[in-house]
This record gives structure tokens, C-alpha cells and sequence, in this order.
């Protein structure tokens, strides 16, 4: 997407920190925007990796236990996060239930870091169901990252060896492309080179940058 036509609303500063909810369609570039709000100076908090902390840590060991048996352990009695992965991709219950749990630790981790930012930065919470677990509601600003379905599930047959099957699969766990749009603030259609998704990414930047010299000068 050109410099030109990326449409950016009025942004205000509601926080000491601003935070910006990232999130994308499968195979829509979301982590290499990220790295690119990185580059840009940004702090960025990936809500996957948080998870997957979580997951493996003792606080949730019985309740996940309880949630899907004892087949989820590896030999070592860890918790396979593969084996979590293929259950709730195809028993939306369990995926609820699971979301039920985990979400609220993910979001006190993400308040725990914005109440230690120092005032004036810029976080990006990188986070795939930003829309399905109600996330924006505590954003600054949202940024949806998407693109073609065909061109999408070439980046991910590319990267991961996914068939056209799993792909759907896949997208059937999260909300369409279109209603990811419609709720988002900013859509950058990432269908081009990295240098115009750096583009749409610094200029998200600047305008952001630029509204909070207003508020420190008024």
C-alpha cells in the first residue's frame, strides 16, 4: 500500500503510554511489521509468545490437565503445545474454554508492561485475536495488517508447507479478512514490496510521534 493511500483517523494519547494492537489476517505479514515497528523505535509485546509462557508455566499445569486430559504431556510430563494446538483447531469449545484461561494472564502481563514503560513510548501488542477476545478496547489505536487470500497462502504454503485444506482450517479459527478490516483503524494492505510496508509502517509511526508533541507542548 502507497504512502498516499494509507488513511490514518486522529489519534489521541489516552495513556502515559500509547499502545497500538497489531494484529492481521493469517500470512498477512503481521510479524514483519512488527519487526519493522521494532526498527522504527517501538516496544513491541508479542501476545503469542506470552501465551506460549503461560502455558508452560505451573500456574495453569492442572487446569490445562483438567481442560484436555493427560494426552496433551510429553514423555517428561511437560505440556505439548503442538498437541494443544491440533485439539482446539478443530473443537471450538475447547478453544474457548482454553482463550477463557489464558486470556486474562495475557492481558494482566500486558498492563504489567505498560505500567512500567516509561511515559512517552510507543507499544505494539502484536496479538493475532486482538478483535476476538476484545483487546481494542483497551488500545490507543488499532492496525490491521491483511492482503489477497491467494497471495496470503502462498507466504504460508511457502513458510510452513501448509496445504490449501489447513490453510482454511486455519482461518476458520479467527474472524474474516473483511471483518478484520472493518474493525480495525488503520488497514495496511501488505500485497506490495517491504519497502512500501516500511513506508506505511513509519508513517504510522510519525503521525503517532507527532500527536504526542502537541499534547506535551500544550
Amino acid at each position: 500500500m502507497g504512502l498516499e493511500s494509507l488513511q490514518i483517523p486522529q489519534i489521541e494519547w489516552s495513556y502515559p503510554v500509547f499502545t497500538m494492537g497489531l494484529t492481521g489476517t493469517i500470512g498477512s505479514g503481521k510479524s514483519t511489521a512488527a519487526s519493522l515497528f521494532r526498527e522504527a523505535g517501538c516496544k513491541i509485546l508479542d501476545a503469542d509468545q506470552t501465551a506460549r509462557e503461560i502455558l508452560h508455566s505451573s500456574s495453569v499445569h492442572s487446569s490445562l490437565l483438567e481442560i484436555f486430559g493427560k494426552e496433551i504431556q510429553e514423555k517428561d510430563e511437560t505440556i505439548s503445545r503442538e498437541k494443544i494446538a491440533e485439539i482446539i483447531f478443530n473443537d471450538r469449545q475447547k478453544r474457548k474454554v482454553l482463550n477463557q484461561l489464558i486470556h486474562p494472564k495475557v492481558q494482566s502481563h500486558l498492563k504489567s508492561v505498560q505500567e512500567n514503560l516509561p511515559q512517552g513510548e510507543l507499544l505494539v501488542y502484536d496479538v493475532p485475536l486482538l478483535f476476538e477476545t476484545g483487546s481494542q478496547q483497551g488500545m490507543d489505536l488499532t492496525v490491521v495488517l491483511s492482503a489477497p487470500q491467494s497471495i496470503r497462502f502462498e507466504r504460508v504454503k511457502k513458510r510452513s508447507g501448509w496445504s490449501w485444506e489447513e490453510f482454511l482450517r486455519r482461518e476458520e479459527s479467527q474472524y474474516s479478512a473483511e471483518k478484520k478490516q472493518k474493525l480495525g483503524d488503520i488497514v495496511i494492505m501488505n500485497q506490495a514490496t517491504l519497502d512500501d510496508l516500511k513506508t506505511s509502517v513509519l508513517q504510522i509511526c510519525s503521525k503517532i510521534k507527532q500527536c504526542n508533541s502537541k499534547k506535551e507542548n500544550l
